[in-house]
């Protein structure tokens, strides 16, 4: 008997690209981090939420703690 179904629909039914950018863009401005284009998350996306701030946070700015802050900040 099948207890559990799982369904994976970001990307698939739902084009869930411009509310992450959104999302990752107001707390990038929050902490006066350069902000990116709808287009340039499709490349930041497909690791899990850590991997898409990591991508998101610039380089000379990136530090373990900053990308800790600001994906906690995305998961609230």
């Amino acid at each position: 008997m099948v207890k559990l179904v799982i369904f994976d629909l970001d990307g698939t039914i739902i084009d869930s690209i411009y509310d992450l950018a959104d999302s990752v863009n107001v707390i990038l401005a929050k902490y006066n981090l350069e902000t990116h284009d709808t287009e340039k998350y499709y490349h930041f996306v497909g690791d899990g939420t850590l991997k898409l701030i990591e991508r998101a946070v610039s380089s000379k700015y990136k530090n373990d703690d900053l990308v800790n802050k600001i994906h906690n900040d995305f998961l609230d």
